[in-house]
């Protein structure tokens, strides 16, 4: 028979013990989109008011986890498992779009007049792209204007921006979003501003406007058009539904 000293017999058991005990679960972290304050150039020009309705979005897009994509031509769509929005993206960009419009020069009146506008959003892409050396946002958004009286749109146009990370951390990635988020929001501005006063109506088909801040050595600052790499396509109008 043997006989185990009970300093062996503590020790068995705290080893035993240790190999039971699983490793903690890795935290979950909730990002928020945060607006900038600072008026677009032309913001105090635009007249009337505007409402914002509700963000549209299908698919992953209405979940609240961050996607990413990391194969070479990013056609997989992947989930974080511990990295989530605070709320539904179309929400917050929701949020987002009414906080920036506020500094616009629009304001808030009683009855709606032919002045006055409605705005309704899409979010069509809005990802993270994984290479070995780098990772990108992608951020897609349909944006559609109409008088708030007549129902007639007057502006119809598709913003997409990609944008480098300054590393691979996911808070990174959010501030990029932020920062897409703004040069789509200039732009936008400038579009409304350029609008002649008697615009009812836009052409049948949506008009594309595309940033890309991935070329070496570029400098993007949000606000700044002097250094922008843009171009414009006519492309097919894109399905939109809107939740009044």
């Amino acid at each position: 028979m043997i006989h185990w000293k009970p300093a062996t017999i503590f020790a068995f058991a705290a080893l035993l013990g240790g190999c039971m005990t699983s490793p903690p679960a890795p935290t979950e972290n909730y990002y928020r989109l945060r607006p900038e304050q600072t008026a677009p150039p032309g913001a105090s020009h635009l007249p009337g008011t505007i409402q914002v309705r509700r963000f549209t979005a299908d698919g992953l897009l209405r979940e609240r986890a961050l996607l990413y994509s990391d194969d070479g031509g990013h056609r997989v769509l992947k989930q974080h498992a511990y990295h989530y929005w605070m709320d539904a993206p179309a929400n917050l960009l929701r949020d987002y779009w009414t906080v920036r419009l506020q500094g616009t020069g629009f304001t808030p009146v009683g009855q709606p007049t032919t002045r006055d506008l409605t705005l309704h959003g899409r979010l069509i892409r809005m990802e993270r792209l994984l290479a070995n050396d780098r990772v990108d946002i992608a951020l897609s958004l349909e944006l559609r204007v109409h008088r708030t009286v007549t129902g007639r749109d007057v502006l119809k146009r598709s913003y997409d921006v990609i944008q480098r990370a300054s590393s691979d951390r996911v808070l990174d990635s959010v501030k990029a979003f932020e920062s897409a988020l703004q040069t789509i929001h200039v732009q936008f501005v400038a579009d409304l501003v350029a609008l002649p006063p008697q615009a009812s109506r836009v052409d049948p088909q949506t008009e594309r406007v595309s940033y890309d801040f991935r070329a070496p050595g570029s400098h993007h600052r949000p606000g700044s058009s002097s250094d922008w790499s843009r171009h414009r396509a006519t492309t097919a109008p894109a399905v939109s539904t809107t939740n009044r």
